[in-house]
Order: structure tokens, then sequence, then C-alpha cells
């Protein structure tokens, strides 16, 4: 007899482990988000500040900044290093009107540059 099964079964608790730590270690997480200014005309770039705190673990994590009209931006938060840490984000809108923005988590599958959601 052979102690195979239970050298599969060691390697595959050990690649469980392994899943769950990094699974557990997260990016940065988000702290505030607040527009520059509460109104913007259409002839000019509405600015939104996105503040986020610094992470444990992986340096890098994905955002979606959804602008209420249909439209929005992936952001890979990290890849300059602190200076991610306070985003300043433009956007022109193409009509007047009341719009709900929202910044939350988004995994960007972008090969070796993929990133899970901010926390």
């Amino acid at each position: 007899m052979t102690d195979r099964p239970c050298l599969d079964l060691a390697r595959a608790v050990v690649a469980a482990l392994l899943l769950l730590s990094v699974c557990w270690s997260w990016g940065q997480s988000l702290r505030d988000v607040r527009w520059e200014s509460a109104a913007a005309d259409v002839s000019q770039e509405a600015v939104l500040h996105i503040e986020l705190t610094p992470g444990q673990g992986d340096p890098w994590c994905g955002l979606r900044v959804d602008f209420g009209n249909g439209t929005g931006r992936d952001i890979r938060v990290g890849d300059k290093g602190a200076a991610d840490l306070q985003l300043r984000i433009t956007y022109r809108y193409p009509m007047a009107g009341l719009y709900t923005v929202r910044v939350m988590p988004q995994r960007l599958i972008r090969g070796l540059n993929s990133v899970s959601g901010c926390g």
C-alpha cells in the first residue's frame, strides 16, 4: 500500500489554505467619496474625489464608478502606490439632469494584471 491518497489530500489542504489566505488579504478600502462641488454645468467637468485606506496583502484592487447615466469607468487602484489612495476622477455629463453616482468594488480581469475588488 502507498500513501498516495494521503499525499494528494495534504496537497489539496495546502492549496485550499493558500487560496483562503489570498482571499483574506485585502487591498484598499473605501473611506470617502465626495463631489468637489454640488453641481456642474454641462460644459464643465464634474470632479469626484475617492479616498481609500491602505490595505493588507495585495496592494492592488479594482473599483467601478457608475456615473448614473449608463456610463462607467473601471479603475485599477495601486499602480501609483500611495498616490492611488487619493483618486480624482473627472467626468463631463453630456446633458443636464440629476444623477446617482455609485462607487463599488469590482473584480477586474486583465490577465496577469487582474485584481479583486477593493474593500
